[in-house]
């Protein structure tokens, strides 16, 4: 009898265990990535960085509330892939716009979750010909073949820390032009434009220049910045100079 409770004690501790593991979640709000260059093969242009929507899918029936035995999926949307569907004569199925990959239920020992391989988005659009209207001769749009690429996804997410930081490792292949790219990846939700305005009486022309206050969490008057960034005060960053967009001074994976 007593090594009977025993091992009933150890089972209770397990479940208590368990179930103290933080779940993994994403949040609503999308993400700015900034993406820094590793390699390169070709002559493709490097993209800085992208905004990013991310959806978690479970394998469960809706409704269902014992997601125990669910398997969950990552889906990673960059506004690159997305706005494609939005160009003249494109169909749906010409562009799979989300990047998809199991995804854990729960956060590891170090409070990460993980999605290490991923189906890419990929939009393989053929040459079109296409008459715009308004009296004017129909117009040919060359052929569009880009994949990406996601590896290596990990998002910090701990039970005091909102799930707004994840690092990956992204390729981009342009097949139109025979080139690969690849880009370490660090991105911050939500994103934050930090330009501010610098108006030369001068010459009367308005240019723009990047501002760190902007990505600030409380509010800046002095900087007509009346409402804060929505960014976790804890979380340090930066305007970023080439995109004018608030990213992070150190890792996606730092406790905070």
């Amino acid at each position: 009898m007593k090594k009977w409770l025993r091992v009933v004690g150890l089972a209770i501790s397990i479940s208590a265990c368990s179930e103290s593991r933080t779940p993994c979640s994403v949040p609503a709000w999308t993400f700015f990535a900034k993406y820094t260059m590793t390699t390169r093969a070709g002559s493709c242009d490097v993209v800085l960085g992208d905004e990013i929507a991310i959806e978690k899918y479970s394998s469960g029936p809706p409704g269902a509330l014992d997601t125990s035995a669910h398997e969950w999926e990552l889906g990673l949307q960059s506004l690159r892939m997305s706005s494609l569907l939005s160009i003249p004569g494109i169909s749906p199925e010409m562009v799979r716009a989300f990047a998809i990959g199991e995804f854990q239920q729960y956060a590891d020992e170090e409070n990460l979750c993980h999605a290490d391989i991923f189906e890419p988005a990929e939009a393989n659009i053929p040459e079109r010909v296409i008459d715009l209207g308004l009296g004017s001769p129909p117009q040919t749009f060359p052929a569009i073949h880009i994949r990406e690429q996601w590896e290596n996804f990990a998002m910090y997410n701990a039970p005091d820390v909102q799930a707004t930081r994840f690092s990956a490792n992204l390729t981009i292949t342009n097949f139109n032009f025979g080139c690969e790219t690849k880009y370490s990846v660090s991105a911050l939700s939500p994103k934050v434009s930090c330009a501010s305005e610098m108006f030369d009486p001068e010459t009367g022309i308005t240019s723009y220049i990047p501002d760190d206050s902007r990505c600030w969490s409380k509010p800046n008057p002095e900087n007509l910045a009346y409402v804060g960034s929505g960014i976790d005060a804890r979380i340090k960053t930066h305007c970023d100079i080439a995109t004018m967009i608030c990213v992070l001074d150190g890792s996606p994976l730092d406790p905070l």
